[in-house]
């Protein structure tokens, strides 16, 4: 994973951690207004960071598609 958030600007940094990573996850509300953005926005990133995430792991780690379950 630290590989994958190496490939991240800054924003989506924050969603991925916020949205995904983190136990107790942020709402698109809060990240929204930490990142003065709105929620749809942040929705997009976080589903475009999940599509990045999926191939980085089929390319890193050899892991296919039907194995990962992301949504």
């Amino acid at each position: 994973i630290q590989e994958f958030l190496k490939t991240l600007k800054e924003k989506e940094r924050i969603i991925f951690e916020g949205r995904l990573l983190r136990e107790d996850k942020l709402t698109l509300q809060e990240i929204s207004e930490q990142l003065s953005i709105s929620r749809e926005r942040v929705r997009q990133i976080e589903n475009r960071l999940k599509e990045r995430f999926r191939d980085f792991l089929i390319e890193q780690a050899g892991v296919t598609s039907s194995e990962l379950e992301l949504e």
